[in-house]
C-alpha cells in the first residue's frame, strides 16, 4: 500500500514499475502546441514554490578574524602590534572574507528560478514518435529516445546536472521519470484526452522549494503553426 501512495514521487524501487506497451488503442505520436490559456500558470506556481529570501547580514572581520561593528576600521591594529603578523593571522582565521560558507543550493551557481523553471515549465512545442520498442518525446536538444519499461535508465548531464532517466507505460499514459538520486525527482506523464489534446502532468521535488504539480494542455499542430516555425508560444525553459 505505501508504495502505491508514493508511486506519483517515484518513491519505491527508484521510480515507478514502468510497461513495455501500452493498451493497443493508445497513440500519442504528433506535433503538438502548448495550449497556453488552458494550462497552469508554470511562472507563477515556482514563483510561489521557491524558497523566500531573507536578509543576510554580511559579518566584517578585522585581520584576526574578530567581527568589527560598525564603523571600525578592519586595517586598524592595537599599539605594539606589528602588520607583518598581524596579516599572517588574519590569512590564517577562517572568516577572513566576512563570508560564511554553507551547503550550497542545489541550482548551483545559477538562479532558482532558472533551476525549476528547467524541469517545470512546459515546452511551447512537443514531438512524440511512438515506434515499435522504442518512443521519442521531446522538443529540439531535448528530444530523447526511450526504451519503454526498461529498468536501466539512461544518464544524462548538462548544466543543470546528472540525472537518471526512465520511460515508460502506465496504464494509457507514458511516464517519464528522471532523478538525481538525492535532490531533483520528476514525473513527466503524458496522456491522450478525449478531444484530441495532450496531457502533460509534471510532479516536481526539488530540495529546498515546495513540490509543485504543473498541468498543460497540448493541441495538435495545424498546417498553419507548423508553416510559422518554433516561435509559437511562451519561450522554452532556461532560454
Amino acid at each position: 500500500m505505501a508504495c502505491a501512495l508514493l508511486l506519483i514521487v517515484g518513491a519505491c524501487a527508484g521510480g515507478p514499475r514502468l510497461a513495455a506497451t501500452p493498451p493497443s488503442s493508445v497513440r500519442l505520436t504528433g506535433q503538438w502546441v502548448l495550449d497556453v490559456t488552458a494550462s497552469d500558470d508554470a511562472p507563477a506556481l515556482i514563483r510561489a514554490a521557491l524558497p523566500k529570501s531573507k536578509p543576510q547580514h554580511k559579518a566584517r572581520y578585522d585581520l584576526w578574524g574578530n567581527e568589527l561593528r560598525d564603523g571600525e576600521d578592519p586595517g586598524a591594529l592595537p599599539p605594539g602590534t606589528e602588520r607583518g603578523n598581524a596579516r599572517r593571522g588574519g590569512r590564517e582565521s577562517g572568516g577572513y572574507d566576512g563570508l560564511s560558507y554553507g551547503a550550497p543550493p542545489v541550482w548551483g551557481r545559477m538562479q532558482a528560478y532558472e533551476f525549476v523553471a528547467f524541469f517545470a515549465v512546459p515546452p511551447q512545442r512537443l514531438e512524440i514518435r511512438q515506434e515499435t520498442g522504442l518512443v521519442r518525446l521531446g522538443t529540439g536538444a531535448r528530444l530523447r529516445a526511450f526504451t519503454p519499461g526498461d529498468d536501466e535508465p539512461t544518464n544524462v548531464t548538462d548544466r543543470f546536472g546528472s540525472r537518471a532517466m526512465r520511460g515508460g507505460w502506465l496504464a494509457d499514459a507514458f511516464v517519464v521519470f528522471s532523478t538525481d538520486g538525492k535532490n531533483v525527482q520528476v514525473q513527466d506523464t503524458y496522456k491522450r484526452l478525449k478531444d484530441d489534446r495532450l496531457e502533460r502532468l509534471s510532479v516536481i521535488h526539488i530540495t529546498g522549494v515546495k513540490s509543485l504539480t504543473v498541468r498543460s494542455l497540448y493541441h495538435r499542430s495545424t498546417v498553419t503553426e507548423l508553416d510559422l516555425g518554433p516561435e509559437v508560444g511562451p519561450p522554452d525553459p532556461a532560454r
